[in-house]
């Protein structure tokens, strides 16, 4: 069984698709990070600091000209290139306070979300697109299955 704490958290920043600042347009981004504690006896901050630490790494983006910040350098700040970044970052921050960050969900408006995970078919905001995605790998998993069978018969 995973035993796991999802939060939601907002922000609200603005980007430009060419890179010129005045152009920019605003959204309220809302993200959904997937968090569990680690088990193994470390030292563990509670669950109430992780979510400061969590809305202190997050205050650097609320109201800021993504395109203008390092991390977005030279690319575009896109819902995709977000999430990598925020979980890249969340992921080093949750680990050294003993907890680990599963998934990360970042929703530029109510029907578009990019997902970030270090596992597999976690339950999601999209539950359509998950079962689309579990529809998938089930597919592809009896694909899988039908060639390893062949190939199992053939050398025996």
């Amino acid at each position: 069984m995973i035993k796991y704490y999802i939060c939601k958290y907002f922000i609200n920043a603005m980007h430009s698709m060419d890179n010129i600042q005045r152009n920019a347009h605003r959204h309220t981004f809302a993200l959904t990070i997937s968090m569990e504690k680690k088990t193994n006896g470390t030292h563990m901050v509670t669950f109430g600091d992780l979510d400061e630490l969590t809305r202190r790494y997050l205050a650097q983006y609320n109201g800021a000209y993504l395109n203008g910040l390092t991390q977005f350098q030279g690319v575009y700040p896109s819902v995709e290139w977000m999430a990598e970044v925020f979980f890249d970052d969340l992921e080093i921050i949750f680990r050294e306070n003993g907890w680990n960050c599963l998934q990360l969900e970042v929703f530029d408006n109510p029907l578009n979300v990019c997902i970030v995970s270090n596992q597999i078919l976690l339950p999601s905001e999209n539950p359509e697109k998950m079962t689309q995605l579990s529809v998938r790998v089930l597919e592809e998993g009896k694909k899988y299955r039908s060639m390893l069978n062949r190939l199992m018969e053939e050398n025996w």
